[in-house]
């Protein structure tokens, strides 16, 4: 088991290795960055350059922070991963974890972790991406809820574009939370499609819960 310092930072999540902070995103299929390589439990992992076209450099100046590189699932798949952003750590284990709490399936498309949430009562598909800064699900619904601004959000390929965001309850398990929510450009709600997901659950719930990510085993803990 290894621990990093995993803070939060212009609402992204941020891991640091040797010295150097790094964007946590369970969205990602690839890693990338401006260093060759890093090393956790022992495991050296070559870094690509880009992702998609995508440069780091281009990621620090769409979230603000600089940083040495981003995190995706080809690495953190390898492991049983605890998010624990209220104690500032993100545990790394090849052995399996343990963290009480309520335990959901966890699927995978291309890496990327799916998981069923409940909103008003209609369960979702939603992809757990940590490199989202608030939750998605495309439902004209959405407008019924209590606005709570706008924002500003990316991906790679597109760039920036700008949410209308409200507050939604979210039951994962049998607990609710409430998030800020948003619907995605016609573009990226057509790639959920492809997906055969409903949404994105964003990083603000590692805000309110410890979460384990136990790919391997298919499982999503929420505590």
């Amino acid at each position: 088991m290894e621990e990093f310092q995993l803070v939060k930072d212009s609402d992204h999540l941020f891991v640091t290795l040797a010295g150097e902070r790094w964007l946590v995103d369970t969205g990602s299929p690839v890693s990338f960055g401006n260093i060759d390589h890093v090393t956790i439990l022992g495991d050296d992992f070559r870094i690509a350059r880009d992702y998609m076209g995508m440069k780091i450099e281009m990621i620090t100046d769409l979230v603000r922070v600089p940083c040495a590189g981003l995190i995706g699932v080809d690495i953190l798949n390898r492991y049983d991963v605890i998010f624990d952003l209220p104690g500032s750590r993100l545990v790394f284990s090849s052995q399996e974890l343990k963290l009480a709490g309520e335990t959901l399936l966890l699927e995978k498309f291309m890496g990327v972790p799916v998981i069923n949430v409940n909103i008003s009562g209609t369960s979702w598909r939603m992809a757990f991406d940590t490199g989202a800064q608030v939750s998605y699900y495309e439902d004209e619904k959405i407008r019924t809820f209590p606005p709570a601004g706008q924002f500003v959000d990316f991906f790679p390929g597109i760039g920036n574009f700008t949410v209308d965001a409200y507050q939604v309850r979210v039951q994962i398990g049998s607990k609710e939370y409430q998030l800020r929510c948003g619907s995605l450009p016609k573009m990226l709600g057509s790639m959920l499609n492809l997906m055969n997901v409903d949404g994105v659950l964003g990083n603000e719930i590692c805000a309110s819960a410890k979460i384990g990510y136990f790919p391997n085993r298919e499982r999503f803990v929420i505590e």
